[in-house]
Order: structure tokens, then C-alpha cells, then sequence
């Protein structure tokens, strides 16, 4: 998929969405994660490093093991069970605040 900057569309017209960010302890976006993707026996991870640097990231397929290893951990399984609920909490708090 190609997308262009200018429009925040891709070539078909759909609207391009918002990206998965990976933060650091600050808050500052390390990671700006746009797509995910398979190619051939390996994942395509699209994105920016450090918002400057647009890349494509390669992960084989003993790392996507591994990957899978990790996050079919209880706690991951826990947070992401308990997302509904985060996200109304956090809704609820934005709109207290107005």
C-alpha cells in the first residue's frame, strides 16, 4: 500500500489512519507505527524512527515466534481484556475535564 503525505490518503482514496506510536519514558513518539504487513515468510513493519526516519522493519519468522511468545503473556492477555474499560475511563476523565 502506498500512501501520500500530502492528502493522508492511499491511491484508492480510503482515509489513511492514525498511527500505533511506541513511547519513551518522557512521552516523546520513538516509534510511529503506519503499517504491518506480510511479505513472503516475513512481517513488514512500515513506519517512522524518531520521527524523522520513515523505514521498513523485517521480522523473520523465528522472531515472529518469538514475538507471539511475548505477548501471549497473562499480563499482556490482562491489558488488553481491560481496554474497553481504560479507554471509557480515560473518555470519561477528558470529558469531566471540559
Amino acid at each position: 500500500m502506498s500512501f501520500t503525505a500530502a492528502t493522508g490518503e492511499d491511491k484508492a482514496g480510503a482515509k489513511q489512519q492514525e498511527p500505533a506510536r511506541v513511547l519513551n519514558e518522557t512521552g516523546s513518539t520513538v516509534m510511529a507505527v503506519n503499517t504491518i504487513h506480510r511479505e513472503g515468510d516475513r512481517l513488514v513493519i512500515n513506519g517512522t524512527l524518531m520521527g524523522a526516519w520513515p523505514s521498513d522493519m523485517y521480522v523473520e519468522p523465528e522472531d515472529v515466534v518469538r514475538l507471539i511468545g511475548r505477548v501471549l503473556s497473562w499480563p499482556i492477555i490482562g491489558l488488553v481484556l481491560s481496554l474497553p474499560y481504560i479507554r471509557w475511563r480515560d473518555k470519561r476523565n477528558k470529558a469531566s475535564r471540559r
